[in-house]
This record gives structure tokens, sequence and C-alpha cells, in this order.
């Protein structure tokens, strides 16, 4: 039994247009993976650099407890020294006022 050559033909190019979706589909599918692949390879990258140039805020914990204590020093002094400067404009305003008042 002889196949008609038009079947062979028409076997050949239907295959042929098989082969020719698949491979389009998987170049398409590898392109999409490498497309992905560096997108995920720059998102480790600013990952990584995040942890290289950053400091975990249990580590900064005891800096800020001295900070926050030498701010409070600092408050409690600066206090004092306005109690102390108003005494004295007070005594130089009483000695101004006594010095004014007298015939």
């Amino acid at each position: 039994m002889e196949v008609p050559t038009w079947l062979f033909s028409t076997l050949i190019g239907v295959g042929g247009f098989l082969v020719a979706l698949i491979g389009g589909v998987i170049v398409r599918d590898r392109q999409i993976f490498r497309s992905m692949r560096a997108g995920d390879d720059r998102l480790h990258e600013r990952i990584n650099e995040v942890r290289d140039q950053y400091v975990r805020r249990s580590d900064l914990d005891s800096h800020i407890v001295r900070l926050d204590q030498s701010m409070d020093r600092v408050s409690t002094e600066l206090r004092e020294h306005r109690k102390e400067l108003n005494q004295r404009l007070d005594a130089v305003v009483a000695l101004l006022t006594k010095s004014l008042h007298r015939p």
C-alpha cells in the first residue's frame, strides 16, 4: 500500500509546525525564566546591600540608652544653670531698683 504524497507532505507540515510551536514555547519560557532570575539577582543584591550597610536595632540599643542618659544629664544641668542665672538676674534687678530709689 502506497501512501499518497499529499498525506505525507501534510504530516510533515503539521509535524514541522508542532516542532516550531513547541520550540517557540520553550524559547519564550527560557527567556522569561532568565529575566525572572535577573530580577531575583537584583533583589538579592539589594537585600545583601541593606544587610551589609545597616545595623540592627538591637545592636544600637545600648548606644541609644547612653545618649538618652546624656541628654537627661544635660537637661538637668541646664535647668540648674537657669535657676542660678535667674537668681543672679534677680539680685542685679534688686540692686538697680535700690540704687534708683535712693534719694
